[in-house]
């Protein structure tokens, strides 16, 4: 791989006078908003207010305690949400626990590409489930 020249003299850089690669529109979207990812592209936005909705109907009981089983995350940083909303780091812990499944649920009109890999996943879940169950009736009856 070859490294990207900057020709000498150029004040051309990758980062922002304030030390940061990301655009100061896109830093000041994301300061402002009451969302996980504020305005970052094309009005793409996650509400915690979902977020929040989506880990109670997979944990109806005992739902921070549940996450951070899942996550890591902290039982007392889960119950601050929708409050203040998941950190990036928190949220990355969150999709990588439950996967597109939270995406879809947090996004209002997720991406078709998304949708089935949600569907997919929800399917192998409950696919688990019956197996489980039907396991379960198998011991119960011998």
């Amino acid at each position: 791989m070859s490294a990207l020249a900057i020709p000498s003299g150029s004040s051309a850089s990758p980062r922002s006078a304030a030390g940061s690669s990301m655009p100061t529109a896109l830093r000041s979207d994301m300061r402002k908003s009451g969302r996980i990812v504020g305005k970052f592209s094309r009005g793409v936005s996650c509400d915690p207010e979902r977020v929040v909705a989506f880990l109670r109907s997979r944990h109806p009981t005992k739902m921070p305690e549940a996450v951070e089983a899942d996550t890591g995350i902290a039982a007392a940083t889960v119950r601050k949400w929708p409050a203040s909303a998941p950190s990036f780091a928190a949220f990355l812990r969150l999709v990588g626990a439950y996967g597109p499944e939270l995406l879809c649920a947090c996004m209002e009109a997720p991406p078709a590409w998304l949708d089935d890999a949600a569907r997919r996943e929800r399917r192998a879940r409950v696919t688990a489930q019956i197996a489980d169950l039907s396991n379960l009736l198998e011991q119960d009856s011998a």
